[in-house]
Order: structure tokens, then C-alpha cells, then sequence
């Protein structure tokens, strides 16, 4: 949870929920963004320690593999978690799947790649389906206390 600490003069100072103007929470956003980062900079690597990412099957399971270790640090951390996809089908991803991990990451077939991407050596689209967690923000604690 992120606060912000407002100073509205020298008068008083106001602790608000860490949102943004939109109403999405501080943290969440920048969640998002870090997971971003993250499959970016382990796709980067992945690329970079290795020869080739093959144009087949072979090649998509390196790529869902490689996003998958990225989703699984994001379950450990809280920030994906399992629970039934509430959007639009996404290639075999259904509206109202249950999602295990929480997360599922798909990779368009190479087959049906044009093949003037194909000869561009450009990989179709990668999708990385996750999940939120959620978080509790708000506690109401009631102490019984007994001598």
C-alpha cells in the first residue's frame, strides 16, 4: 500500500489512498509497470543467450516459458493470483476460464504468420494473460481484552 502525504498549508497535513486521478491504486500502477519491465528485460535476455529463437513450436515455448517464470515471480509476490477471466477471449483464453496459476501466456501460431513477417524474422504476438490479486487496503480490528 502506498499512501500519499498531502501538506495543504501549514495548517494540517491530509494522508489520502495512494490513487491516481483515474482511481487505479498507486501501487497497482506501478505493479504493472515493473511486470512490464520485467517480461521485457527476460525476453531481452532470453534473446541475448541464446543463438536462435526458432520460427516454430520450439521457438513458442521458449517465449511462454521464459513469461512464465516472469508470472510465477509475480504469484509468489501477491500480485497474480488464480481466479476466473472476466475479459474478452484472448486465442484459447475464454471469458470465465479458471486460471490456476493466474496467469496464462499465449503465443500466436507461427504457421499463420504472413510471410512477409516471417521473412522480416518478426515473432508473432506474444500475450501474457495474469490476473490481479488484489489486496486488502482496509482493516477494522476489534480487540476483546479480559482480566
Amino acid at each position: 500500500e502506498i499512501n500519499v502525504f498531502i501538506n495543504t498549508g501549514s495548517y494540517y497535513n491530509v494522508l489520502t489512498m495512494g490513487t491516481t486521478a483515474s482511481g487505479i491504486f498507486i501501487d497497482e500502477l506501478m505493479l504493472g509497470d515493473k511486470f512490464e519491465y520485467d517480461c521485457q528485460v527476460a525476453i531481452a535476455d532470453l534473446i541475448f543467450n541464446r543463438a536462435v529463437i526458432p520460427q516454430n513450436d520450439r521457438g513458442a515455448i521458449m517465449l511462454i516459458s521464459c513469461l512464465n517464470t516472469v508470472c510465477a515471480k509475480y504469484v509468489t509476490a501477491g500480485y497474480i493470483q488464480a481466479g476466473n477471466w472476466t475479459l474478452d477471449d484472448v486465442l484459447d483464453l475464454e471469458k470465465g476460464t479458471y486460471l490456476p496459476t493466474g496467469y496464462r501466456v499465449q503465443v500466436d501460431s507461427f504457421d499463420n504468420q504472413p510471410i512477409e513477417d516471417r521473412n522480416a524474422r518478426k515473432c508473432p504476438p506474444i500475450y501474457v494473460c495474469v490476473k490481479l490479486g488484489g489486496k486488502c487496503m482496509k482493516f477494522n480490528i476489534t480487540n476483546y481484552i479480559n482480566r
